[in-house]
């Protein structure tokens, strides 16, 4: 058996288990499963459930003007306050105002 049809094995054993409605340790018995195999598995297909809700990208919309002058600044809003950033900024100096701008 592959890695992936053994994987698909255990997800299939899990779904079983839960609509069961039987306690971990009576359904392994039943099913003659390990009950710590079962519960490895248990833990591994809920952190990657996990991993995979926190690793949905959150996005935000950016507008662009082409259509208007080139600009020699960039103003950038942090809270209520706007940081006009020049060419050839220094990106620490800027991270260290945006992070004390996001602290007030």
């Amino acid at each position: 058996m592959t890695r992936n049809e053994h994987r698909i094995q255990m997800k299939r054993r899990i779904t079983d288990f839960q609509e069961s409605g039987q306690n971990l340790t009576t359904w392994c018995r039943d099913h003659e499963i390990s009950y710590y195999q079962m519960q490895y598995w248990q833990k591994k297909f809920r952190a990657e459930k996990a991993a995979d809700t926190h690793s949905s990208s959150n996005w935000t919309a950016v507008e662009v003007d082409e259509g208007g002058q080139p600009r020699s600044s960039i103003p950038i809003k942090v809270g209520p306050a706007t940081v006009e950033v020049e060419a050839g900024f220094d990106p620490s100096h800027l991270a260290n105002v945006i992070r004390t701008l996001k602290s007030c």
